[in-house]
């Protein structure tokens, strides 16, 4: 169930469809029924590939009851918001539980391909699922380790689809996949690994530094850059059981191997607190063309969580600039950054942000809010931040944003900005606390319902510490049942 604007129901209410006029709304959005917790998680997208619909796919987590089964969560809108489908998805087709943690849409206009992870007794695989473009699944493949009575988590954090191939063991169309596997004895360990489109493992690694904790969190393909077309950069946290530091990689993309030393390396950056990366993309215009942009969070002694932002060469162990943003002092409230897009499209010219700026979303405390969803710009080269706005109910609730993208110059989707998140505000319902949250913001970053927010500034640097991680093949794959339901109601909101 979504919960729309009350403006666009009264518009469906007095007889009128979605016209053009209409379709160039923003909105704010919220979906889930009043018996479960929806949570809205990475790669929310417009669409573009699928040949009808357009408009916007998010993926997210359905919990049902107190410790209950939880499903995969996907839906599909139009421009303005409606939605087409809804359905949760139970990956495995045995009732325990699933979690969806990212999407990719197929450019071949077929589909779309998501992650996550499910469990299966005990143990807990990494997912793969392909859906077409009414939401129909084609298939799900399980991916977890050869091991036997141990209580291993193993998680797809993120995915996308690859771009390029050697043309023999690896192709465009393949898909990339970060994420972790946790186990009792030894710990975690980051994961990386390569599919086809039909999912069959290419390649599939784990990077362990022995008796540390890594996670991979976030990840994109190096395409514009001479030097290594087609690397894996991924992202995510490194901790030694007393501090946690954001973690960078970058690897082959036809192997997952660190054979280049001039571009591949396994880094952290941080000190005695808590850093991470979320979010890792390539810089594809301006000064800092064939650079990486991260951005997370950093809580070193002393501060509260702030936005930590990190540009580096293309060996993303060598880095050009770092910042830490946040409200005031930097010692009370909270703020962090979950996901990371360059400004390739004109934004409204009042609003001050050059095209290839950055754009970052998240969530925010201020001294009016416990929470609100972010949508901040800052300068590519220097990180520093432009302007700021904030979204949810700015009162009570704590709302946030997970996943960020643009709409293109020549899409489908009005000119702006669509952000998926979670949203603890109850709506509608007394007993409907948590729900997934979609929000589309113009060009000029607003919505109707937005909030300021001029955040401060701290130059902030670490010195990065490199890794030498033993690199080994990690996986089996099964290919599994499935069970699939439709939702199909939707209210608007907006305070």
């Amino acid at each position: 169930m979504s919960k729309r604007y009350a403006s666009l129901s009264l518009a469906i209410l007095a007889g009128f469809s979605f016209s053009s006029c209409l379709l160039a709304q923003p909105f704010e959005e919220v979906f889930g029924p009043d018996y479960s917790k929806d949570e809205g998680h990475r790669r929310v997208a417009p669409v573009v590939s699928c040949p009808s619909g357009r408009g916007y796919i998010a993926i997210g987590t359905r919990s049902i009851g107190v410790g209950g089964t939880s499903y995969v969560y996907l839906v599909r809108t139009n421009n303005a918001g409606t939605p087409l489908w809804e359905h949760y998805y139970d990956v495995g087709g045995d009732f325990e539980s699933d979690e969806g943690f990212a999407l990719a849409e197929l450019k071949d206009g077929t589909g779309f391909m998501t992650t996550g992870t499910s469990k299966r007794g005990t143990q807990w695989a990494a997912h793969v699922m392909r859906v077409d473009c009414d939401g129909q699944l084609l298939f799900s493949h399980f991916y977890y380790p050869p091991f036997s009575g141990r209580d291993t988590r193993v998680v797809g954090h993120d995915i996308r689809e690859a771009g390029i191939g050697n043309g023999t063991t690896t192709h465009a169309g393949d898909f990339l996949i970060a994420g972790y596997m946790e186990n009792p004895s030894p710990p975690a360990s980051g994961i990386l690994f390569r599919i086809d489109a039909a999912g069959i493992l290419v390649w599939h690694n784990y990077y362990d530094t022995g008796g540390n904790d890594e996670r991979f969190f976030g990840l994109t393909e190096a395409q514009n850059i001479s030097a290594g077309p087609g690397d894996v950069l991924a992202v995510g946290e490194w901790s030694d059981g007393g501090r946690t530091q954001a973690l960078v990689a970058r690897v082959d993309g036809n192997t997952g191997q660190l054979t280049n030393p001039l571009l591949h390396c396994l880094g952290t950056y941080g000190d005695a607190g808590s850093e991470n990366f979320q979010s890792v993309i390539e810089i594809k215009t301006g000064g800092q063309t064939n650079q990486f942009a991260m951005a997370g969070m950093s809580s070193s002694p002393g501060l509260f969580e702030d936005v930590y932002m990190i540009e580096t060469k293309p060996n993303p162990c060598v880095w050009t600039a770092q910042v830490t943003i946040g409200n005031e002092s930097h010692t009370s409230f909270r703020e962090w950054a979950t996901d990371l897009v360059e400004v390739l499209a004109p934004v409204a010219p009042g609003l001050g942000v050059p095209t290839g700026s950055l754009a970052l979303t998240g969530y925010v405390e201020t001294k009016d809010s416990p929470g609100d969803a972010f949508l901040l710009f800052a300068q590519q080269g220097s990180l520093f931040p432009i302007t700021a706005r904030r979204y949810g109910d700015h009162k009570d609730s704590i709302d946030f944003g997970t996943s960020l993208a643009q709409n293109g110059p020549a899409g489908p989707q009005p000119q702006g900005f669509i952000i998926a998140g979670t949203t603890f505000t109850n709506w509608q319902y007394t007993g409907d606390p948590i729900d997934l949250y979609l929000i589309q913001p113009d060009s000029a970053a607003k919505t109707g319902c937005e909030a300021g927010w001029n955040p401060d500034v701290l130059d902030w640097t670490w010195e990065p510490r490199t890794h030498r991680p033993r690199v080994d093949k990690v996986f089996v794959q099964e290919e599994v049942h499935f069970w699939q339901e439709r939702d199909d109601t939707f209210l608007s909101v907006c305070h």
